[in-house]
């Protein structure tokens, strides 16, 4: 399938998506990317791309960006926003082909162009990564295999091979492999295809997709942050989370699921110490949240145009673990993220420097807590690094506790003991977390206290739960 890169505009999404799946060498050439030498995408260069165009409009809008950094600046977004909304419709889509480096990251754009930017995008970096591991596996042969035995001799030969190969390939090349199947499967994924608002190949891998649309009949917006030890290859997984918890199964046109790893994430528990996660967490995720905020306001818009209430969507956002600690740095008041709901999901703390609600710029936001009574991880995590973490969701933020229950809530079997598993489709966790994105009754938690102080046999957690009179 052949096609001027310059008139991909007349695709639609699924044509653009078959294009870019066989033209990953075109896409990286969109993106201002080379592969010569590994070199990676640097999304300055598509910026200098766009206000070097023959384009007079596109080469203005370009220079208008240049004092601004609306990806980690909140107070950028309506600026960018504006400049972008005052651009005619026909060559906003023709620029989200054109400039998709520009587009696809850009916070202030309009979410259905980012997307179709971002299929070329993330083609294109593909094409850039496969080149790269490419080059390293040609340049440091596979991962050595250990010698059989524990002699001295044997384990010092393994160590030196081990450290020669790690000096070879470099740490980039495990890098690349901890991201590349996440862009696999967001290029090449056919049924269901991912829609990504931004990705990127800094450090592990940088993911923020969309689930749905933001219109003029969405309703409630909920955005899910992962936790500590999440790469670009975990991509696929998270984005079955949030369908489980966002509310969509429930309400297809109301309900909308935002995936949010747009940042550098924790790889060690131990690295939840150091406070530069949130405070570079808190910057990107409000920015982000402005975006958010813009598009749905664009949607109350074009309600209002066709007639139809007003009504703005009620925004819930849900942290896993770290990512519990990263939402409640945005929503401090040095960074402002707004929202309606929080959940705190197996949460070792609420936000750097944020103890109490009047901390943030959402005192009067509806709080949940879940945590597994065996789970000893947000216990242990606040206790270690609350300095950098922050409170207590409950005793400090004044989080309502909710049920962790079962794992299988319509059987009522498998008591939910794992850490990752909050936000499992049909547990009992999943499901009150998707009652407080929909707006509908929770179920509020039978064990209050860790094990072993808050134990229950199944059998009674069972008469318990079923005497609340919730659905099966």
């Amino acid at each position: 399938m052949e096609a001027d890169p310059l008139q991909l505009e007349e695709y639609d999404d699924a044509r653009l998506r078959e294009w870019a799946r066989h033209h990953g060498a075109e896409c990286a050439a969109l993106l201002g990317a080379s592969v010569a030498g590994g070199a990676l995408y640097d999304p300055r260069a598509a910026r200098r791309i766009m206000a070097g165009s023959s384009d007079p409009a596109a080469a203005a809008f370009a220079t208008a960006l240049a004092g601004l950094q609306p990806g980690r600046n909140r107070a950028d977004v309506g600026p960018v926003a504006a400049l972008w909304d005052a651009v005619p419709a026909a060559e906003r889509a023709a620029w989200a082909v054109r400039y998709p480096g520009v587009v696809g990251s850009l916070n202030g754009a309009d979410f259905d162009s980012r997307v179709r930017a971002n299929v070329l995008v993330a083609a294109g970096l593909l094409y850039v990564l496969e080149a790269e591991l490419a080059a390293a596996e040609v340049v440091a042969g596979p991962l050595p295999v250990l010698p059989v035995g524990l002699g001295v001799r044997a384990v010092a030969r393994g160590a030196w091979d081990g450290w020669r190969w790690a000096r070879k390939a470099g740490a980039r090349a495990v890098q690349v492999t901890r991201q590349i199947a996440g862009f696999r499967e967001a290029v090449r994924r056919a049924d269901a295809p991912i829609r990504l608002l931004y990705c990127s190949t800094a450090r592990d891998g940088r993911f923020v997709a969309l689930s749905g649309a933001v219109g003029p009949a969405t309703r409630s917006v909920a955005v899910v942050v992962p936790g500590t030890l999440t790469y670009g290859n975990h991509l696929p997984m998270n984005m079955g989370r949030l369908s489980d918890v966002d509310g969509r199964s429930q309400e297809p046109v109301s309900a909308v699921g935002v995936y949010w790893q747009g940042c550098e994430f924790p790889r060690f528990i131990t690295d939840n110490a150091d406070r530069r996660f949130n405070q570079a967490a808190r910057e990107k995720l409000a920015a982000f949240d402005a975006a958010l905020d813009v598009e749905c306001e664009r949607g109350v818009a074009l309600a209002v145009a066709a007639g139809l209430p007003a009504v703005e969507p009620v925004q819930t956002y849900i942290g896993h673990s770290y990512g519990a600690s990263a939402i409640g740095s945005a929503e401090a008041r040095a960074e402002g993220l707004t929202l309606d709901r929080m959940v705190y999901a197996g949460a070792p703390g609420t936000g750097f420097k944020v103890q109490v609600p009047a901390d943030t710029v959402n005192a009067g936001a509806e709080r949940y807590a879940l945590v597994a009574p065996v789970d000893w991880k947000p216990w242990l995590g606040g206790t270690l690094y609350g300095g950098a973490m922050g409170g207590d969701p409950v005793r400090e933020m004044g989080a309502e506790l909710l049920e962790t229950g079962f794992l299988d809530h319509a059987r009522r079997q498998g008591r939910l003991l794992n850490h990752n598993d909050y936000l499992r489709g049909g547990s009992t966790a999943a499901l009150n977390i998707q009652a407080v994105v929909l707006g509908r009754r929770t179920l509020p938690a039978v064990l209050r206290r860790p094990w072993p102080l808050g134990r229950m046999s199944d059998r009674k957690l069972r008469r318990r739960i079923d005497g609340l009179r919730l659905p099966r």
